[in-house]
């Protein structure tokens, strides 16, 4: 959870920045596979959903005075991650639907074991908290 954007290095995650709060994941979904020997991640970055037009007491969100209209919507920004890996050749990474439908390819850098990549959730067509890596 990154409440302020600082460097942050776990094992194999590492997050340089953050433009909002946020909360970070990277999972293996390979069973018994870690994150650095996985061929097929997920990462989660987690921003603040709130309803469509809903007001609040303060900027930082600290009260919630009308609940707006049904439609969610989420909180976009910038985030620059890194993820170590033993895999040799570069992932496809996708950001996904919330149905887990893949909307869009997007661009990466792969070098020395490490997947750079910077994602601005703000140039998604739809919002979403889901990132598919899958290594070939």
């Amino acid at each position: 959870v990154l409440k302020k954007s600082k460097p942050v290095i776990l094992d194999a995650l590492k997050v340089n920045s953050n433009s909002i709060p946020c909360s970070i994941s990277a999972i293996s979904l390979d069973r018994n596979k870690s994150l650095k020997q996985t061929k097929h991640s997920l990462l989660v970055i987690a921003t603040m959903f709130a309803a469509e037009n809903s007001v609040w007491s303060t900027e930082k969100f600290n009260a919630e005075l009308d609940n707006g209209d049904i439609k969610q919507v989420m909180r976009a920004g910038t985030f620059n991650i890194e993820l170590a890996t033993a895999q040799t050749q570069a992932p496809k990474v996708y950001a996904l639907n919330l149905n887990g439908t893949r909307e869009k390819e997007l661009p990466v850098s792969f070098d020395k074991g490490k997947l750079k990549f910077n994602i601005d959730t703000s140039k998604l067509q739809y919002g979403t908290p889901y990132f598919e890596i899958i290594w070939q």
